[in-house]
């Protein structure tokens, strides 16, 4: 809302005791980080599980030191937190819920599987039967975000994760994640300044 816009704007110092793996509590409900998912310039991705249930991860938690980033960053990590959290689509990575502490942005994100990247590079040829069905998929995702006058502005193999369950048996669905470039469009105000990886621009 507002007032974690505001927060995220002004930024605030790393707390000595607070670490990055730490576990974080979402809605009164205590996570435990684990497995490194990924990393980034100013955050990392976690497997996570609920403390009490002491169980396999079931969600992921993407970690954010904001006291690492320039406000111009904050400004775009607020917009992408605003942008992700409109999005309700079975092909689009859910967010939970999040949490700023003084140290950290946290984000409760669906767990899924390994970038569609790493599937391509792995493989000497993807089946066309399942590049249609991820194509599809994708295009779904888009359909979607572009209704709400979003547009993702940095969709590549290495932003699409898969996961199990794309229509029954060992099928591998496609989730859009990473909204780090999202922009709103088609409205006032909207930013129509270049987005994206240089690599697939």
């Amino acid at each position: 809302g507002f007032g974690l816009g505001l927060a995220l704007l002004r930024g605030n110092s790393l707390l000595s005791n607070e670490r990055q793996d730490d576990p974080v509590i979402f809605d009164d409900e205590e996570w435990q980080l684990s497995t490194v998912l990924g990393t980034g310039t100013s955050s990392t991705v976690f497997a996570a599980h609920k403390t009490a249930a002491q169980s396999e991860p079931t969600r992921a938690v993407k970690v954010i030191m904001v006291e690492l980033m320039g406000t111009s960053e904050r400004v775009q990590l607020r917009l992408e937190y605003e942008l992700w959290s409109q999005l309700r689509h079975p092909h689009v990575i859910q967010m939970f819920g999040s949490v700023l502490s003084d140290a950290r942005f946290c984000l409760l994100l669906e767990l899924a599987g390994e970038e569609l990247f790493a599937v391509i590079t792995r493989m000497d040829e993807l089946r066309e039967r399942d590049t249609a069905r991820w194509i599809s998929q994708l295009l779904s995702a888009l359909e979607h975000m572009h209704g709400l006058h979003i547009a993702h502005c940095d969709v590549k193999p290495e932003n699409v994760l898969l996961v199990s369950g794309g229509g029954g048996g060992s099928q591998l669905a496609t989730k859009l994640s990473d909204f780090g470039c999202a922009r709103r469009v088609g409205v006032a105000g909207a930013s129509a300044a270049p987005q994206g990886s240089r690599g697939y621009a």
